[in-house]
């Protein structure tokens, strides 16, 4: 039987596997009958890591033009037994949690440094898994499967909690910074926030008591998102409209709700800013790992952008709309001779079954010689000197480039071929990617692909 691959892209090697931190937060255990099992037979196998396959049809890859990223830096391993539908990463990129069609949850862990991955089935089900999420301190994972959200204890080794109490299809998952509230977005329209702990009559129960409804359109809500600050909530829905609501919790903080009133008592989220409605379907929802920005990914080829603080709009990214499918941005943090900053780009996957690298901030456009007027994007063909391979353990061709596409470039050196803002993509692959996860630190990316792979 053809096996589930998942493919990651290797851009620097990091070391060891992180471990479940301390105990933040407390639950009882359910005796309720869940739809998933743990499975503490199970042990670690280890898996073969192999390059992906690139697609055979040479018309195609002429194309999509010429690769700066060769199928090398790619490495395979096998996972499960069929398409995998949802994939959540540690801190530091080195475990990772695949969930499948077939109903299972499998731990991989990386061991860079060894070129050694392992895998391991640490839960079962009879329903698809939809999606994860995991806790800030690494220790809870949350599942959703249909209209059922379950958390598996990761140090325990076992589910102890389960919220069946909604109906409707769960399209997403989100942690709150704290630990305390899991929110999560349906295909019905609907976005809830259940109460797993902390003071709120019922927390961690299956019980109506536990649960906050914060969206009651029609459209679905394809991506939910805590503020980093964990007092507010994102929800993006399918047809466009992405908002910002008030927690509850953050009312009763500042002392504007009390539960005990008439008025306060149905939880429901009524505080609420319109933060856009795309003109385009919104495909893909994410905060950058810098927790600086939020950006959605649209049908019409454009990536849009806002920055966290203020909810002010920045600049669009037109990506083109078959590069749009999945976008996962990214802030990769390293030390330069000549400017010591941050430099940002996010990573694309779409029909073209190649995995891109974007600049998250255009690149200043000047004219050649010869073509005033008409705006082009620069991007060097030769590598920075004085940029460090230690500083930050990625490719030092891919830095220069990175570094490079956010400066001014004298006029005339230009790659007419490469899209605006495209920095560097992969060889095309025989299938193509459907979810992208990169690590907090942006040292290991993950790809899953339609197929399965």
């Amino acid at each position: 039987m053809t096996r589930t691959i998942a493919a990651f892209l290797l851009l620097v090697y990091s070391v060891g596997c992180p471990l479940p931190s301390s105990v933040r937060v407390e639950t009882p255990e359910r005796s309720t009958e869940l739809s998933l099992e743990a499975t503490p037979d199970a042990v670690f196998e280890t898996r073969e890591l192999s390059n992906p396959r690139s697609a055979g049809n040479a018309a195609l890859q002429a194309d999509q033009g010429a690769a700066s990223l060769s199928r090398g830096l790619f490495k395979v391993h096998r996972a499960h037994d069929s398409q995998i539908n949802a994939l959540v990463l540690g801190r530091d990129g080195a475990v990772a949690f695949s969930g499948a069609q077939d109903g299972s949850v499998v731990m991989s862990v990386l061991r860079p440094e060894r070129g050694i991955l392992r895998t391991k089935e640490i839960l079962s089900g009879s329903k698809p898994i939809l999606s994860l999420a995991l806790s800030s301190d690494e220790r809870f994972l949350a599942i959703a499967q249909f209209s059922l959200v379950s958390v598996f204890d990761l140090e325990k080794g076992k589910i102890v909690a389960e919220l069946g109490r909604v109906n409707g299809r769960i399209l997403s998952l989100d942690w709150d910074p704290r630990g305390e509230l899991i929110a999560f977005g349906l295909a019905n329209g609907q976005a809830y926030v259940w109460n797993f702990a902390g003071d709120v009559e019922a927390a961690g129960e299956n019980d109506l008591r536990a649960i906050e409804r914060y969206a009651s359109g029609s459209s679905q809500v394809v991506g939910v998102r805590f503020h980093p600050t964990g007092r507010s909530l994102y929800t993006a829905e399918r047809a466009g409209g992405v908002f910002l609501w008030r927690l509850l919790r953050t009312e009763r903080e500042l002392g504007l709700r009390d539960d005990s009133a008439v008025i306060d008592r149905a939880a429901v989220g009524r505080k609420v800013v319109t933060i856009a409605m795309i003109p385009a379907g919104v495909q893909d929802f994410r905060l950058d790992t810098a927790r600086e920005e939020i950006l959605a990914s649209a049908t019409n080829g454009l990536v849009y952008r806002w920055k966290i603080r203020g909810s002010k709009r920045l600049d669009d990214l037109n990506l083109g709309v078959s590069t749009a499918g999945s976008i996962q941005p990214i802030s990769i943090r390293r030390v330069s001779t000549r400017t010591g900053k941050q430099i940002g780009f996010l990573a694309t996957a779409g029909r073209d079954q190649r995995v891109q690298f974007w600049c998250k901030k255009p690149a200043k456009q000047v004219a050649p010689a010869g073509t005033a007027g008409r705006g082009v994007f620069v991007v060097p063909s030769s590598p920075v000197a004085e940029v460090p391979e230690d500083s930050s353990g990625l490719d030092s061709d891919l830095l220069a480039l990175l570094e490079d596409a956010e400066s001014e470039i004298a006029p005339g050196e230009v790659e007419p071929e490469l899209p605006q803002g495209l920095i560097a993509r992969s060889e095309v692959f025989r299938n193509p990617f459907t979810l992208l996860r990169f690590d907090e630190d942006g040292s290991l990316l993950w790809a899953a692909e339609k197929t399965g792979r």
